[in-house]
């Protein structure tokens, strides 16, 4: 008989509680977290489970990321109970009921592994799992705010500068490991290269698709991360220090796009320039920055993405510090 794997995202079985009218539906997930928070190390409380996991999560990047889609599956799921008058060990009760306690014990196994271990595959996640994955992949690339305009000599994209970057990395999944060091040098000397004739418009997007690039392929980059990091930060510190009056963008779109790359960026690369990017700005900047990160940790906090929620109140209490000083004179500093 072939036996079928099933994933966090699918569909376990629907039982009917007495006080409901309709019947209520059970997912995997569902039953691997009640297993675990009805389990004899947590007894029902869901706090100690999330912060167990939280301590866990902070041994390696890819636990992080995980930890923040089954943060937001409990707190979803967590809810979801709330809002039915239901326990997690009354879907426990169901399901023995209808499966038996063969089933449960096979389970129990199974909840470990995706629950406490975080043992979390692509095809595990739900939707709720998904939204921050999909929000820090629109963050990083940050490909939507800079286009080409009527003169294709005076604006540029970063998705120019893409493939000259990501090459780079490519390049050290084909040579020997006593190579590898070369990435590092090999991106600087790019850099470099490119930089070199470049224009205002130019530069902004070069050093936007190095962050892009390098951001989302540091688990890739064979070198350390010490080594990286001062890349990073020194690419960062050179963007944000661009003349921005030079831009033809929507000044909304510029901020939007740099503070949600602040928020959602996971290394801590740019935690040393953040005095830097509150520098000499106009009332109209300092107007726009409190909304976004106003509307972006409004957003995460009821997203239950935890760990970028606190980022952006971080940036943002910093900011509150920072603003009444860093304010210039008011001048006009984007061209329609």
């Amino acid at each position: 008989m072939m036996r079928f794997y099933k994933y966090g995202r699918d569909y376990l079985t629907e039982v009917k509680f007495a006080h409901l009218e309709k019947v209520f539906k059970i997912y995997y997930w569902d039953f691997w977290i009640s297993l675990i928070i009805e389990s004899e190390g947590f007894k029902g409380d869901w706090d100690k489970l999330i912060e167990t996991l939280k301590r866990k999560s902070k041994q390696s990047t890819f636990l992080m990321y995980n930890f923040e889609s089954l943060y937001g599956q409990i707190q979803f799921f967590r809810q979801h109970l709330s809002s039915n008058s239901l326990t997690s060990s009354d879907i426990i009760e169901k399901i023995q009921e209808t499966k038996g306690t063969v089933f449960l014990e096979q389970q129990l196994e199974k909840a470990q592994k995706k629950v406490l271990l975080m043992d979390i595959e692509e095809e595990d996640k739900t939707r709720v799992m998904n939204l921050r994955s999909e929000k820090r992949e629109t963050a990083i690339k940050g490909d939507g705010i800079y286009y080409h305009g009527e003169d294709e000599m005076v604006d540029a994209s970063p998705l120019d500068y893409i493939m000259d970057f990501w090459d780079q990395i490519e390049y050290s999944y084909f040579v020997g490991e006593s190579k590898k060091i070369w990435v590092t040098d090999r991106l600087a000397e790019k850099a470099q290269m490119l930089v070199k004739d470049a224009n205002i418009f130019e530069l902004f997007a070069i050093y936007r698709a190095f962050l892009t690039v390098v951001i989302e392929e540091i688990e890739n980059v064979p070198n350390s991360r010490d080594e990286i990091g001062e890349m990073v930060e020194e690419i960062f510190y050179k963007y944000i220090t661009l003349d921005r009056s030079q831009l033809r963008i929507d000044i909304l779109d510029f901020w939007g796009d740099l503070l949600n790359l602040m928020i959602w960026e996971d290394y801590g690369f740019f935690d040393a320039h953040y005095k830097d990017v509150f520098k000499g700005l106009t009332k109209e900047e300092i107007e726009i920055i409190t909304f976004i990160l106003q509307l972006e940790k409004e957003e995460l906090e009821k997203a239950m993405l935890d760990y970028p929620a606190e980022k952006a109140n971080k940036i943002q209490l910093f900011f509150e510090r920072e603003k009444n000083g860093g304010c210039a004179k008011i001048v006009k500093l984007y061209k329609g």
